[in-house]
């Protein structure tokens, strides 16, 4: 919902500048609990590391797109929604497939939704080593501020009150697949399901992912047998296949509850067994709130 910089006064038909523009800026939201100047998570191997993402207590702030500067191997996220108490992924996903490495200021990884958070209400953030490697990270969730608390009683009161309803409803959300993939060397139509779950429909914007090496996919619709594609060779649709370079639906697609997608992989890579982890991100939205949509 963007903030228009003009407003026309009905009565008398005069254009002036938006007075609620004065009072919200570009903001980065960094770390805050890591006791160190750097905002570094250090992720020793095989261990679980945690940390917080807070808007200060002078307004909410709007999350548009991630980035993250990652050193060392491979890790899990899970973004958790303290507010709600809801995490916004099915289980931990790679962090390469939803927040581009540094430098990505010109290459962030947009939002499919932006995520609206109140003053002082946290993201807890969750990495997990997958390597076996020393890790550090040290991610940003880029958006706007709103400084509430500088602007005269009432200026932003129907803005925010629509923003705190939508984010009840919706939110950003990230699917993988329900368990680890493991390609066998040579392996041909190898299933990995993914489950949108009961708590709410699901609208996939995009696909990223991390293999170590190429393959062939196939999207199958496990409720009605539609397919998007007959097997399509991972690089017509990833290019690099992180959140730096994600493939983009040229239709978003819309996914009910309860229902179970399939994807069936073919092995192409010469060196062998072939990991992968496959990320779809969007919206969901939240059924048991429909009653507070007017």
């Amino acid at each position: 919902m963007s903030i228009p910089l003009f407003v026309r006064n009905t009565k008398t038909g005069l254009v002036s500048i938006n007075e609620l523009k004065k009072y919200v800026t570009p903001w980065q939201l960094v770390p805050q609990d890591l006791n160190n100047i750097t905002g570094i998570l250090v992720v020793p191997a095989g261990t679980t590391r945690q940390l917080n993402l807070i808007p200060d207590q002078n307004g909410p702030f709007e999350g548009m797109f991630l980035t993250a500067d990652v050193a060392g191997g491979l890790m899990s996220v899970v973004i958790h929604d303290t507010g709600f108490n809801r995490d916004l992924m099915n289980r931990p996903v790679l962090v390469q497939t939803i927040m581009t490495p540094t430098p990505g200021g010109q290459n962030v990884f947009l939002l499919p939704e932006t995520l609206w958070l109140e003053q002082q209400h946290s993201l807890l953030l969750s990495f997990t080593d997958l390597s076996a490697l020393a890790n550090s990270v040290r991610p940003v969730l880029h958006g706007r501020k709103f400084w509430l608390r500088q602007a005269r009683a009432g200026l932003a009161d129907k803005f925010v009150a629509q923003r705190r309803q939508q984010r009840q409803v919706t939110t950003p959300y990230f699917y993988t697949t329900d368990a680890a993939v493991n390609l066998a060397a040579a392996a041909v139509g190898t299933r990995a399901n993914i489950t949108v779950s009961a708590e709410g429909h699901f609208v996939a914007h995009k696909i990223t992912c991390w293999s170590t090496g190429p393959f062939e996919y196939q999207i199958i619709d496990g409720e009605n047998g539609q397919s998007l594609s007959g097997s399509i060779f991972v690089a017509n649709t990833q290019a690099t296949g992180t959140a730096a370079n994600p493939y983009v639906l040229p239709e978003p697609w819309f996914i009910e509850r309860n229902r179970q997608l399939v994807l069936r992989m073919n092995n192409l890579f010469a060196g062998g067994a072939n990991q992968v982890f496959f990320t779809m991100s969007g919206r969901r939205i939240y059924t048991d709130q429909y009653p507070n949509i007017q």
